[in-house]
């Protein structure tokens, strides 16, 4: 949990404790000679992402959205942006062993106002304890994880100039 501070590349991988594999699995690779590691923030567009649409799903069939704590950020990337870094990253003579890719930090307020738009339901939020949230399914395992992480090394070190659609403005319109 960032507790408020903004997380870069020497900020230990934060994952909810079912994604706990993947840092070991990160661990793995930032040993190996020629592998790179991209710490995605979750991803969204093109009518779907890392359970956007489950998320959607999950608050349209619950009735109503919700949130833990709508100060929570909830680090994201558009799967256009993304597939620019992985391009940058392969073409680049010496990438960073380990960069984040993340676009934005929306506030999890300001996410799940538009997922319930997206949903059909009404914007008013409910207040969600960790098990609601991760009953939605989708993205909601972060819910409770305040998210702020930047992808500033990725735009300094490699020109990663992320231009897609903000998650809110792609989920409301």
């Amino acid at each position: 949990d960032a507790g408020g501070r903004l997380l870069d590349e020497t900020s230990p991988p934060m994952v909810p404790e079912p994604l706990m594999r993947l840092v070991e699995a990160e661990r793995h690779l930032s040993e190996q000679q020629h592998a790179f590691v991209v710490r995605s923030g979750v991803v969204y567009g093109r009518s779907g992402g890392s359970g956007v649409t489950e998320m959607i799903d999950g608050v349209r069939s619950r009735g109503a959205s919700g949130v833990v704590n709508p100060a929570n950020r909830i680090s994201v990337v558009h799967v256009d942006d993304l597939a620019q870094l992985f391009l940058l990253m392969l073409q680049h003579d010496s990438p960073p062993n380990v960069v984040n890719g993340v676009s934005g930090q929306p506030s999890s307020k300001d996410v799940m106002e538009a997922v319930a738009v997206a949903a059909g339901v009404p914007e008013e939020l409910d207040e969600f304890n960790p098990q609601d949230a991760m009953m939605l399914g989708g993205f909601g395992i972060y819910l409770p994880i305040d998210q702020n992480v930047s992808g500033k090394l990725a735009r300094e070190s490699l020109g990663w100039r992320p231009s897609a659609p903000s998650i809110v403005n792609e989920l409301r319109f």
